[in-house]
């Protein structure tokens, strides 16, 4: 049984995937398995999975109906037979150093989860890695630390690349599939449950910036998925007593949501999307007040939703007052 399964989802990734595989198979660090899931592509993408299957044992595909990113990464897993896994988007790439850098983190510090930096490229940088400076340090899964993860902005906190994490703590808690931004769910909820993570600030993880990659995609504000996310992180915070994180993330809700509804009323003429999100803050509002603490800005930009002629007259009001001010 190989040490790491290595998952890659693959949609329609024939442009970018023999860079994203070979980079995974030049690995100084080889008891691996590397499971190809194609989601249903309908370009070349099946054929370059069987090529790398025909070329290397240690690579296995699965062929699926197009069911999303979620449930692609799900079938890598139950597929999947080591007791570690990481996953790798099928337009990215990993420095050859990357699984045995994150092995040798999880078994020298004892830890669940280990991971490291990205940084944006199309190609491996040649001499980016220094082995002196990537030294990890375990940090304790903390509300501090955990604040201190989500706050540092990018992948660190929120996304499922550029970490290795222990089977156990994946099959508790498996992607929740239909949905975008179904990572930003699931990685804080084992990051939790890890306790203790290894971490370094090297970059072994290099991204490319592809808006049709198959965990790419941003907003579609006809499907308000990052709610949902952010809704899940919100109950979690509750349940662990994290009570500066927990308003932290209700004020991102509610901000998003009403990034949501004006996104939508611009762009899609259903009334229904409209109605959908309306109700969605009216419902956290109730169910969260006591968590819910806006500055002045963060609740005009949310009653807009639901008043935008007062909160005009008032923004105007006090513009007005401001420009006397000045004189």
């Amino acid at each position: 049984m190989p040490e790491i399964s290595v998952i890659v989802p693959v949609y329609n990734a024939g442009k970018y995937l023999a860079r994203c595989v070979e980079s995974i198979l030049a690995q100084t660090f080889t008891d691996f398995e590397l499971i190809l899931v194609d989601d249903g592509s309908t370009d070349n993408s099946p054929v370059l999975c069987d090529h790398f299957a025909g070329r290397d044992s240690r690579v296995k595909v699965i062929h699926q109906k197009n069911a999303g990113v979620s449930a692609a990464r799900n079938a890598g897993i139950n597929t999947s037979c080591s007791d570690w896994i990481c996953f790798v988007d099928s337009d990215d790439l990993i420095h050859h150093q990357f699984l045995s850098e994150l092995f040798s983190a999880v078994c020298k510090n004892k830890v669940a989860i280990s991971m490291c930096s990205a940084t944006e490229a199309t190609e491996v940088p040649k001499e980016f890695y220094n082995k002196k400076e990537c030294g990890f340090t375990t940090v304790d899964v903390n509300e501090l630390n955990l604040e201190k993860m989500l706050l540092q902005g990018g992948h660190r906190g929120y996304t499922v690349w550029g970490k290795l994490i222990n089977r156990k703590i994946i099959i508790h808690e498996m992607f929740e599939e239909g949905r975008i931004f179904e990572d930003n769910a699931v990685v804080i909820y084992w990051l939790t449950k890890a306790e203790r993570i290894a971490d370094t600030q090297q970059a072994l993880y290099f991204y490319a910036i592809n808006p049709s990659g198959i965990s790419k995609s941003g907003m579609k504000y006809d499907k308000p998925d990052r709610l949902w996310a952010i809704e899940e992180n919100v109950k979690l915070f509750s349940q662990l007593g994290y009570n500066s994180l927990m308003k932290r993330f209700c004020t991102e809700y509610l901000i998003t949501a009403a990034h949501y509804y004006h996104e939508a009323k611009k762009r899609s003429s259903d009334r229904q999307v409209r109605l959908l999100i309306k109700s969605s803050i009216k419902k956290f509002q109730t169910e969260y007040r006591n968590s819910i603490d806006l500055s002045t800005d963060e609740s005009l930009t949310v009653n807009e939703v639901f008043h935008p002629l007062y909160v005009r007259i008032y923004r105007g009001m006090s513009n007005a007052k401001k420009r006397i001010r000045n004189k």
